[in-house]
């Protein structure tokens, strides 16, 4: 399913392949190269915390990076970058992105907070992009859902690991995402039995151009499918997302420069529904989620 900034007429077209038209691909592709989103304002131990929960609930610890040769893909401006040499410095580090500005300002951010940290940077779409090796981990935050075309980029992934190796992403959208992410609570019900209704509406509300950047959101079976005829032997889902984007959009919890950080009683109130979604995702299904988390075996 696109993202619903997309028409009716377009998503119905392509929403089970997860393979946008070439008229979609090139704005994305261009949206993602010219993205920069600023500084990095998500430094606090409440944001490395949710990161390796759900590591750690995917079956990858600290140790395991320690021992790894790490890819991580489109970084952005370090996020995640952080959060992970903050525990541990894996044997090998790759950062990728296919921005120029957010891949200089990710580089500037980690050089600047961890000088002595190792890292290998690439600038490419990883679409074409080649290494001359091979890695235990392939890992990124919220990015799938920018390539246009899913089943390449996977295969590719597939073909980057040593026998054994892990593909995760932590953050995904699903067709939920709308409703959690804008604190629609009234909507959720509605949403939870049928979200491609509610996202409909979602579209003719919609006023200016699509998403240059946000293309996909996706349904847990089928992306788990995708990853299988991508050469996976294993592919799993994790839910997340319900309460921990509603407290943050209700609450104000988005950083910027004019908020760079949160207080002490947003943060409690930020772990709180990061530990309320990880106990609710062990019984409720993917439907009443927000988000998901990949993780794939070669």
């Amino acid at each position: 399913m696109l993202n619903p900034s997309f028409s009716k007429a377009l998503n119905r077209a392509v929403s089970s392949s997860y393979r946008a038209p070439d008229f979609v691909a090139n704005r994305i592709v261009e949206g993602n190269k010219n993205n920069d989103t600023g500084e990095e304002y998500r430094l606090q131990q409440a944001f490395n915390d949710e990161i390796w929960l759900k590591l750690e609930r995917a079956g990858l610890s600290s140790e395991t990076f320690c021992d790894s040769d790490v890819l991580e893909v489109c970084a952005g401006t370090g996020f995640l970058t952080y959060h992970i040499i903050a525990r541990c410095q894996p044997k090998n580090l790759t950062i990728n992105d296919i921005s120029h500005a957010e891949l200089e300002a990710s580089k500037e951010f980690i050089s600047r907070t961890y000088p002595s940290a190792q890292i290998d940077w690439v600038l490419g779409d990883l679409h074409t992009l080649k290494f001359n090796r091979f890695f235990d981990i392939i890992i990124g935050n919220s990015f799938i859902h920018h390539f246009h075309d899913v089943p390449k980029v996977m295969k590719h992934f597939a073909s980057m690991l040593k026998p054994g190796g892990v593909f995760i992403s932590l953050h995904e959208p699903t067709p939920m995402a709308p409703v959690v992410e804008g604190a629609k609570t009234a909507a959720w019900p509605l949403a939870v039995l049928s979200p491609g209704f509610v996202n409909d509406i979602a579209r003719s509300r919609h006023k200016g151009a699509p998403s240059s950047t946000d293309l996909w959101m996706f349904d847990a079976e089928e992306i788990k499918q995708v990853a299988r005829g991508a050469g996976f032997s294993y592919a799993e889902t994790i839910p997340w997302g319900l309460f921990r984007p509603t407290v943050v959009q209700r609450n104000g919890l988005h950083l910027s420069k004019e908020k760079p950080a949160l207080s002490v009683e947003e943060e409690r109130k930020f772990t709180r529904a990061v530990n309320l979604d990880a106990l609710l995702n062990r019984f409720l299904p993917q439907r009443c989620f927000g988000s998901l988390t990949l993780v794939c075996r070669r």
